[in-house]
């Protein structure tokens, strides 16, 4: 399938019908494009807050989705146009929403982008869209030959969509992959039996985050082998992956790593990914260590909870010019000021 743009097909039969179902996302794009409009902060290191009719929006789903390309531009200057520049910023994040993509610069527009980025974003839109028509249209066989086939860091995606399958072939293929020595392919394949309600599942996870034994060359990521670099991007995999499971019983294993070296950086995103509004004392807890990035970390798992009983320590955390080690140095004021503006609009 061409994924630099969706075909001709494609893209008609994602048409919504003039129904009354299509009027109802007409005028709820309506409002967001006006709520839009009315926006003039900025947000040059991350994107900007969602409004209100965001949510509205992407409760459409799918569906809704032409509508929200027609209004992202593939205008490299499109910045210069400073309202509709607000509209593709939230379009895109509504987009964000209906395919469960990350929210980070690249995938939605912010302020201060370079011209090829922003040039780009509507096109990298049309891939995600495009693909995922692809795996939705490929049989259980075919699914799990991709998933055997894949990039170890894109196996964790497709488990959502295998798990959906309802195949006992492919869990019965599955269950020999549960004690091989690859652990990021090991855990790749407990989460889609997790995902499926099979406790092996969860169990496998958990025996990963855990495992600090020796083991041959794997997936590390970036830098030199060691049998330490091994054990900590295992560990780290594992982490992440109790976050796209979603168990609540996640939370007991991961609240006590949440300054452990090994996966700090990954903790507070699984334990937002879960849910569990238990885990909020400790997430603030955090915002009083000293590395700049764990505590922006913290913020955006806040951000995320809902957690107005941050909304005080968040203010006082609005001049401190501690800078994080990712997402363009984000500093701990601008990712206090944008959780302070998502929490106070949903409350």
């Amino acid at each position: 399938m061409m994924l630099a743009a969706l075909p001709v097909a494609l893209w008609l039969a994602m048409q919504p019908a003039p129904t009354t179902a299509a009027r109802a996302m007409q005028a709820d794009v309506n409002r967001l494009v006006r709520a839009a409009q009315q926006l003039t902060e900025t947000w040059p290191t991350q994107p900007p807050p969602p409004v209100p009719e965001v949510a509205l929006v992407a409760r459409h789903g799918e569906p809704v989705t032409p509508m929200l390309l027609a209004l992202l531009s593939d205008s490299s200057n499109v910045e210069l146009d400073r309202r509709r520049w607000r509209v593709q910023q939230q379009a895109a994040l509504a987009l964000t929403r209906i395919y469960s993509e990350s929210v980070h610069c690249g995938r939605v527009y912010c302020d201060g982008d370079p011209a090829e980025r922003i040039a780009n974003i509507k096109k990298g839109w049309l891939r995600v869209i495009a693909k995922r028509v692809e795996l939705r249209a490929l049989s259980s066989r075919e699914l799990l030959d991709h998933f055997k086939r894949a990039n170890p860091y894109d196996r964790p995606a497709l488990a959502p969509l295998l798990a959906a399958k309802r195949d006992p072939d492919t869990i019965r293929e599955l269950q020999p992959l549960l004690l091989v020595e690859d652990r990021h392919l090991r855990g790749s394949a407990a989460l889609v039996l997790g995902l499926s309600g099979d406790p092996r599942g969860f169990d496998t996870i958990a025996g990963i985050l855990a495992d600090r034994s020796s083991r041959p060359p794997g997936v590390i990521g970036f830098g030199n082998w060691s049998l330490r670099a091994q054990i900590r991007a295992d560990r780290y995999h594992a982490a992440h992956l109790l976050g796209d499971l979603k168990d609540p019983r996640g939370v007991d294993l991961l609240l006590p790593l949440l300054n452990d070296d090994d996966v700090a950086d990954i903790v507070p995103w699984s334990l937002a990914e879960i849910g569990d509004r238990r885990v909020i004392g400790a997430l603030i807890g955090q915002l009083a260590i000293a590395n700049p990035s764990r505590r922006v970390l913290a913020i955006h798992a806040l951000e995320h909870l809902n957690a107005g009983e941050a909304l005080p320590r968040l203010r006082e955390l609005l001049q401190d010019i501690g800078r994080s080690n990712f997402a363009g140095g984000t500093t701990i004021a601008e990712a206090a000021r944008h959780a302070i503006a998502v929490i106070s609009q949903r409350r």
